[in-house]
């Protein structure tokens, strides 16, 4: 967070971040999953307007973990919401388009999934992981 904290800063965002008030353990590579929410993030960042707010929350389930972000940005086009996650699919002109297609397969990776929800200028990625405790049962 603290390097994200920077960024926000530098761009003029507000950033909230929430966090359970319990604990539980992934069973990941930690430096892909920073990589995967480092990458949402400046999506979220490049998304939005200046002064506005990112918000970052994660719930622990019995069974999961799950990092939510959501921006106030211009929101994703329903008819481009399915394609997102598709490898070389982007909007932006300076871009592979390579970014969310590496999120979606790195997660998939640590058997979790990513879900993409955007509606009224309002987008939440949602990667969801299973904690430990969830396959010690």
């Amino acid at each position: 967070i603290p390097k994200i904290q920077l960024e926000a800063l530098a761009r003029n965002f507000t950033l909230i971040c929430e966090y359970p008030s319990r604990e539980a353990n992934l069973l990941v590579h930690a430096a892909y999953l920073q990589k995967v929410l480092d990458e949402i993030i400046l999506n979220s960042f490049e998304a939005s307007q200046p002064n506005s707010s990112i918000h970052i929350r994660t719930e622990i389930s019995d069974q999961f973990i799950v990092f939510s972000i959501t921006d106030h940005g211009s929101g994703i086009p329903e008819a481009l919401l399915s394609l997102v996650l598709a490898p070389f699919f982007t909007t932006k002109d300076e871009s592979l388009g390579l970014g969310l297609s590496f999120c979606d397969i790195m997660i998939t990776k640590m058997e979790g999934h990513l879900d993409i929800q955007s509606s009224n200028g309002l987008t939440t990625v949602m990667v969801t992981l299973p904690h430990i405790g969830h396959f010690l049962n």
